[in-house]
């Protein structure tokens, strides 16, 4: 019993004695992307440099400016296209269900009430792409 005394006796005594201090925790991020010191990004980029395989590195293949151009111009079309499918879906005269055909593309859509579904059918390659879009918000 007199040694379960003195041991929580001297517990209590150096309890009172210690003292305990602290701070807040403060984060400092390093890539200067996310805050960081700006002066860390040569540094970074060093590592990654290392890091990375030397297979994972090729060269940019180069484009003529034919090149180039065609693959804008085939761009413009297609934005130009994917502009026309989105209107006569969702604009002021949007029709209920249709098919539009370009190229080996045919794109069919249904307006359900509550959602939109479209079905993209590349008829190069076979491949199917389903997106549904609701209309109604809940």
């Amino acid at each position: 019993m007199r040694l379960l005394l003195l041991i929580v006796g001297t517990c209590l005594a150096t309890s009172g004695a210690m003292k305990v201090e602290a701070q807040d925790l403060v984060f400092r991020p390093v890539n200067p992307s996310f805050g960081g010191n700006p002066l860390n990004s040569n540094h970074l980029v060093g590592i990654a440099n290392f890091q990375r395989p030397e297979e994972d590195v090729a060269p940019a293949p180069t484009r003529t400016t034919s090149e180039r151009f065609v693959q804008i111009l085939e761009s413009r079309l297609l934005s130009s296209l994917a502009f026309d499918v989105t209107d006569s879906i969702f604009g002021e005269e949007a029709q209920d269900s249709g098919t539009i055909k370009f190229d080996s593309l045919t794109i069919n859509f249904d307006n359900t009430g509550t959602e939109v579904e479209i079905s993209i059918l590349d008829e190069g390659t076979g491949q199917i792409t389903e997106i549904i879009v609701p209309t109604t918000i809940q």
